[in-house]
């Protein structure tokens, strides 16, 4: 189930669970320079139960900029993109798989 000793459920300690992610098609935008037909869309983190992930930055953000709206604060955010490293895949009907770290090990 992707945990490991230490680990607990709100993603604090070694572990690394399945997710369910929700794209917030209201973030959709075209990927500037990256040519026709590429986007990003952020998404909204939940456990495979939908409850909320309480440590996604998403999540964490709303309720930073409560705080702010409460005190009469306007924050300044600029999103941190993540992408993710498959192992090269050349037949697009194959589903992609983890690459194979300088350790040997399977980097799921």
């Amino acid at each position: 189930d992707g945990r490991y000793s230490g680990s607990n459920d709100e993603g604090f300690g070694y572990q690394d669970p399945d997710m369910r992610m929700v794209p917030d098609v209201a973030t959709l935008c075209l990927a500037p320079g990256a040519g026709a037909g590429k986007a990003y869309i952020f998404a909204d983190a939940f456990h495979m139960d939908d409850r909320p992930w309480m440590a996604s930055p998403r999540h964490v953000l709303r309720a930073v900029l409560d705080l702010y709206r409460q005190r009469g604060w306007r924050a300044v955010v600029a999103p941190e993109l993540e992408f993710y490293l498959t192992a090269p895949n050349p037949d697009p009907d194959r589903p992609l798989t983890a690459p194979v770290g300088r350790n040997g090990r399977s980097e799921t």
